[in-house]
């Protein structure tokens, strides 16, 4: 729909644009020969008025050609450099996450609280991404209850909608959406201290009603803002989840 009013809009400013081109080449403020053929003179105005509005819509033909095979271009490869990228897109009030499957998951193998125990902290934290994609991806609410704190805030930065409560929000989201292909891409830190961190994520990937065909979003890196702090236990949590919020500074 906002490519057809896009579309509509160049036609309308073409439309504006003719009319004042040809005032302007009758009282000879513009010049004819850029428009192809000899200048024709100032009382032949009836001539100069036809040559400047065919002239225009010549080129408002040409700029809707060229608009078009852009369209096409971005409907075909929807990441060019070029096409614009939207928000993950949302069926009438459902709130969206983007979440990201992973081979590489890997909790801690000894008997621990934490979901996620790693040599380092970048790695456990990393690791708490890719648990809540799988989590997502499996719609496992008890794997929520552990890598997020109880309390943890999930930011929507397109609405500015936020809730206060993880496995109400999740189990909302996995009542009305499946993610069989998103993922997380370009995990950055940005600040790691002894029980505070930063990182922010892009994420990509198809979401689906059960019914229809997939819809594709893209987000790229920093669309996604993680804050983590530890619980009781000393395990690093997901306190703070803001999605959509590439256009929020951060941190």
């Amino acid at each position: 729909m906002q490519d057809i009013i896009k579309a509509l809009a160049i036609i309308a400013l073409l439309l504006v644009i003719g009319p004042l081109f040809a005032l302007f080449a009758l009282i000879g403020v513009i010049p004819l020969s850029p428009l192809g053929g000899k200048d024709i003179p100032l009382d032949r105005w009836w001539k100069r008025i036809g040559t400047a509005v065919f002239g225009m819509m010549a080129w408002g033909i040409i700029l809707i050609i060229l608009y078009g095979l852009y369209l096409l271009l971005c409907l075909i490869l929807p990441n060019a450099p070029l096409c614009p990228v939207t928000p993950t897109p949302t069926p009438t009030n459902v709130p969206i996450s983007t979440f990201t499957p992973t081979a590489t998951l890997t909790p801690t193998s000894t008997p621990s609280a934490c979901f996620c125990h790693s040599a380092t902290d970048d790695d456990t934290l990393r690791c708490l991404i890719h648990a809540e994609s799988e989590a997502v991806k499996n719609e496992d609410l008890a794997l929520i209850q552990r890598i997020f704190a109880p309390d943890a805030a999930i930011f929507r930065g397109d609405t500015g909608e936020e809730w206060r409560d993880p496995i109400a929000y999740y189990g909302q989201l996995f009542a009305t959406l499946d993610f069989p292909h998103a993922r997380h891409f370009e995990i950055s830190s940005i600040i790691i201290a002894a029980n505070f961190a930063k990182y922010t994520s892009g994420s990509s990937g198809q979401y689906t009603t059960g019914v229809g065909t997939p819809i594709p979003y893209y987000n790229p890196n920093p669309s996604d803002h993680w804050v983590f702090g530890k619980n009781e236990q000393g395990c690093w949590v997901i306190q703070r989840f803001e999605f959509n919020a590439s256009h929020i500074p951060f941190p």
